[in-house]
C-alpha cells in the first residue's frame, strides 16, 4: 500500500474493508482521468447505495458521502403486484430495469415479458410490459436518489473547506450498475446544475 493510500485509509477508517476498497477505487478513477484544475466528483449509483467522492487536484485529501432513497426495482415489482396481480422475483424486476428502463423516452419504445405468479389464481403467469410503464414506475425513485446526490454535493465546499463557488466549474462522472440508465446523466446534470462528463 502506498503512503497516499495509507493516508486515505486513515480518513475512511470508520468504513469496513470492502467499503474502504470501493472508495479507494473511486478516488483512483478520478485521479486517472486527464489533469484538471477543477473539483471532480464521481457518483456511483448501485442498488441500495449511492457513493459520492469528490477530489480537488490541489488537495491530497478527498470527501466522500452517501445518498439513498427507494429502490427503483422495488417500485417496479410493487407496481406489477398491485396493478397486474403478478408476483415476480426481484431478479426479474432487475432484468426489466436494465433491459428497458430509462428516464427519458426511448426510440423506439421497447417491451419485456415478465414471468411470475398470478396472485388471484396462484398459477404461473406472464405479462408484457412496456418501457413506458417501467419509466413511469422507476422515475420517482430515481429522482429521489438524484436529489439526494445533489444535496450531498452542496455540502462539499463546506466539508472540504473550499470556496462556495468551487462547484461552478466542477464536473461529475457517473458509474455503477445504474450508471448507464438512459437519461440518468441528463437528469443529474439538470438537478445539480453541474456538467456530467464521461
Amino acid at each position: 500500500m502506498s503512503q497516499h493510500e495509507g493516508t486515505l485509509i486513515d480518513k475512511i477508517a470508520f468504513l469496513n474493508t470492502e467499503q474502504q476498497e470501493r472508495v479507494l477505487k473511486l478516488v483512483e478513477d478520478i485521479e486517472a482521468k486527464e489533469p484538471s484544475d477543477t473539483l471532480r466528483i464521481l457518483v456511483r449509483f448501485e442498488p441500495y447505495l449511492i457513493e459520492i467522492v469528490a477530489k480537488h487536484p490541489d488537495r491530497s485529501d478527498f470527501w466522500s458521502g452517501r445518498g439513498g432513497g427507494e429502490e427503483p426495482v422495488d417500485a417496479l415489482c410493487s407496481y406489477l403486484k398491485e396493478h397486474h396481480h403478478l408476483l415476480v422475483a426481484k431478479s426479474s424486476g432487475e432484468r426489466a430495469f436494465y433491459l428497458i428502463g430509462s428516464l427519458t423516452p426511448l426510440t423506439p419504445e421497447r417491451t419485456y415479458m415478465m414471468v411470475g405468479r398470478n396472485l388471484d389464481t396462484g398459477l404461473p403467469a406472464r405479462i408484457e410490459i412496456s418501457s413506458i410503464e417501467v419509466r413511469e414506475q422507476i422515475s420517482t425513485a430515481m429522482q429521489i436518489k438524484i436529489k439526494s446526490v445533489a444535496g450531498n454535493i452542496k455540502l462539499i465546499p463546506k466539508n472540504m473547506q473550499l470556496p462556495e463557488d468551487i462547484l461552478s466549474g466542477a464536473t461529475i462522472r457517473i458509474r455503477g450498475r445504474y450508471g448507464h440508465l438512459p437519461g440518468l446523466a441528463g437528469a443529474v446534470q439538470e438537478t445539480t446544475g453541474l456538467n456530467v462528463v464521461d
